[in-house]
């Protein structure tokens, strides 16, 4: 019976499906990096208001995002990045014409 057990912890690791694998495809919450602040993915309704800018670089998410200014993990260069009228701690990326990704400030 203790060689089953042991059998399977092997057969799990093996697999990669131990508790200590990390999936390239995994999926991570954004950051988006503007004027000295972090923003992560979040959620919600809300209308966009000023242009704020435009993302710059898009960093590897294993990348230090905490220097730089308009740098994201997710967002593509370009995309370009709004204030919410709602909440100042809110940012919209305009994803679409009628498509914005909310960015909660952190």
């Amino acid at each position: 019976m203790r060689y089953l057990w042991l059998i399977g912890v092997v057969v799990v690791l093996l697999s990669g499906c131990g508790p200590f694998k990390v999936s390239e495809d995994c999926a991570c919450v954004g950051v988006l990096r503007v004027n000295g602040d972090n923003y992560t993915e979040g959620s919600g309704e809300y209308t966009p208001g000023e242009l704020v800018g435009k993302v710059k670089e898009r960093v590897d998410p294993s990348d230090d995002i905490i220097v730089g200014n308009f740098r994201s993990d997710t967002l593509e260069v370009e995309t370009e990045i709004y204030q919410a009228v709602e909440d100042e701690s809110v940012l919209l990326a305009k994803i679409s014409d009628d498509e914005y990704e909310v960015f909660i400030k952190e």
